[in-house]
């Protein structure tokens, strides 16, 4: 892998397609799962047809991305903002963040 910090590598980071794949409303804030009801470190998002999207990367960026093509992205997110149309469906192993948890 390149020499990035590692908050930038964990932008591109793979993870498995997920053993949780949720319906999701766009939110300010971090993810919460609707099936655990907890905080996740992160997701990959899955959208249902093209869209403009605002997400926040495991990195800290916030970037608000032209219309992307329908299906799974291999980016991370902490945060989906806001979504102009269609739906968003989270992908996820349940990696909770417990810097959020009671």
């Amino acid at each position: 892998m390149k020499s990035l910090n590692i908050r930038k590598q964990h932008d591109t980071l793979a993870i498995p397609e997920g053993r949780f794949k949720e319906d999701y409303t766009p939110q300010v804030g971090r993810i919460i799962s609707p099936q655990l009801g907890k905080h996740l470190k992160y997701a990959k998002i899955y959208l249902s047809e093209d869209a403009n999207v605002t997400y926040r990367s495991v990195g800290g960026s916030l970037i608000t991305a032209e219309p992307l093509a329908k299906g799974a992205h291999a980016f991370l997110v902490i945060e989906v903002i806001a979504v102009s149309s269609g739906t968003v469906r989270i992908l996820h192993d349940g990696v909770i963040d417990t810097a959020f948890q009671d």
